[in-house]
């Protein structure tokens, strides 16, 4: 039996049934409402150049908190080593009976005497506490530049994270208008189900890559407001876009730089000259150190009257023969100290040259990168899919052409974008290579920057003379 045989009626209904049971099966795969961020507590802190992070950064980072106990450590090596006699004077009272022919009598004694340094002694340890204080000065220098390329490098990766998510959040609004487009076409029967269901996947692959990517942005600025003594909670933004590329000394010069440059062979060479000094410090100290006294005793006349009782005044010195001890424990510590300080002097200086020229060439090689990447591949993107969008609309593509084509631009485009990290992350490790700053600072100018901020939410508390050769 046939539908025909049934008559007209049954024929019309029919073609109502399938039609119903076709509308609803399109629906059922209907291009996904707008996407709409998961909702949280607002981490978007206010928007801060590179120039006011740092200024930020050198009042409130945990990293120079120690430069507000400098002064109190200077004070106390000056206090060390400023002490005008070694030690306190001894005062000594005696009183004891004299027993003469059978009588007694009463005599009595008191004195002080007092240790006495005659070597340049106190000349030594004050050379001492100025080396300390020389020291203690580089310390705080290297941890502020540490600090420096530390909060540059933090910079342009959270500036290269936001790229990121903004390129994400353009491949989910062009998902999804791919997605509309291949509803509608599936809603007229001109493309198969399996290409809005390629279509739909490629729209929740695109937001779950977005959702990625702005923790991943999140994370880094999270990581810098740490560094700079922000609350993590509100991380600060990057203003700002990712320079042009900078132009670099020859490698020579930047290694000559490095050498006399870099924060941290300036404190090497300070903790040298500090052991230097404490090694003639401690030779100084084997020299003898006398004792000088003054006395006054009462000696008692038993056989005789109470007005026969002498008096007696003496002046003592007293000088320790340097037989057994030369202050050599002391010493054998303050040369081994000084062992130790040349080692790793040598050790910092050996591997300079190595260090500046990774850092150098990574910048290179990041460049030649950057450099073909920006002609080709980056101000192209847009072009780039809305003409894919314009190819697939009039048909010269499929679906499957579209999302390979959007694939590979958008593997272009990231790894543009991870050479312009790898880019400025060398630059900042050639920064703390060579030891001065070799991003240019122009983009910022303090006068002009009206986002510096004086407060915020903060997680930290509010910063030579020549040694003499030792002797052995």
């Amino acid at each position: 039996m046939t539908l025909a045989s049934l008559g007209p009626a049954w024929v019309h209904a029919a073609r109502a049934l399938w039609l119903a049971s076709l509308t609803f099966a399109t629906s059922s795969l209907a291009a996904p409402p707008p996407f709409q961020p998961a909702s949280g507590p607002d981490t978007s802190g206010p928007e801060l150049t590179l120039h006011a992070l740092m200024s930020y950064a050198e009042a409130h980072a945990p990293l120079i908190a120690l430069d507000a106990a400098n002064d109190a450590r200077v004070r106390a090596a000056r206090a060390a080593a400023g002490r005008a006699l070694p030690s306190n004077p001894d005062l000594w009272v005696g009183i004891g009976p004299r027993f003469e022919a059978g009588k007694t009598g009463l005599d009595f004694e008191v004195g002080v005497s007092q240790r006495v340094e005659v070597g340049g002694e106190r000349q030594a340890r004050l050379r001492v506490a100025a080396a300390v204080e020389r020291r203690i000065a580089a310390e705080s220098t290297d941890r502020r530049w540490d600090l420096h390329t530390t909060v540059h490098a933090l910079y342009y990766q959270a500036v290269v994270a936001r790229e990121r998510a903004a390129l994400a959040r353009r491949v989910v609004a062009f998902q999804g208008e791919i997605a509309t487009i291949v509803g509608k076409q599936r809603a007229a029967g001109q493309v198969s189900q399996l290409a809005e269901r390629l279509a739909l996947a490629e729209t929740a692959n695109a937001r779950q890559a977005l959702a990625a990517l702005e923790q991943e942005d999140l994370a880094v600025r999270q990581d810098l407001a740490l560094v700079i003594g922000w609350s993590p909670e509100v991380p600060p933004r990057p203003r700002g876009d990712l320079d042009a590329l900078v132009t670099l000394p020859p490698l020579g010069d930047l290694v000559a730089l490095a050498a006399v440059k870099r924060p941290d062979l300036a404190l090497l060479d300070a903790t040298l000259d500090e052991a230097r000094l404490r090694v003639a410090a401690a030779d100084k100290d084997r020299t003898p150190e006398p004792v000088f006294g003054l006395s006054w005793a009462r000696e008692s006349s038993p056989l005789g009257t109470a007005g026969d009782a002498s008096h007696v005044v003496m002046a003592t010195v007293a000088l320790p023969l340097p037989f057994f001890d030369n202050n050599d424990p002391a010493r054998a510590e303050a040369r081994a100290e000084l062992e130790v300080a040349q080692a790793e002097r040598r050790k910092v200086g050996a591997r300079i040259a190595a260090e500046v020229t990774r850092a150098y060439r990574a910048a290179v090689a990041a460049t030649q990168r950057l450099d073909a990447f920006g002609r080709e591949v980056l101000p192209r993107f847009e072009e780039n899919l809305a003409a894919l969008k314009r190819a697939y609309a009039l048909g010269e593509i499929d679906i499957f052409g579209l999302a390979s084509g959007r694939e590979r631009f958008l593997s272009a485009q990231r790894d543009a974008l991870t050479a312009q990290h790898d880019y400025f992350t060398a630059l900042a490790e050639l920064e703390h290579a060579v030891g001065v700053d070799v991003i240019d600072a122009h983009h910022d100018d303090p006068a002009a920057d009206p986002h510096a901020p004086s407060t915020a939410p903060s997680t930290a508390p509010t910063t030579a003379p020549q040694a003499e050769e030792p002797t052995r």
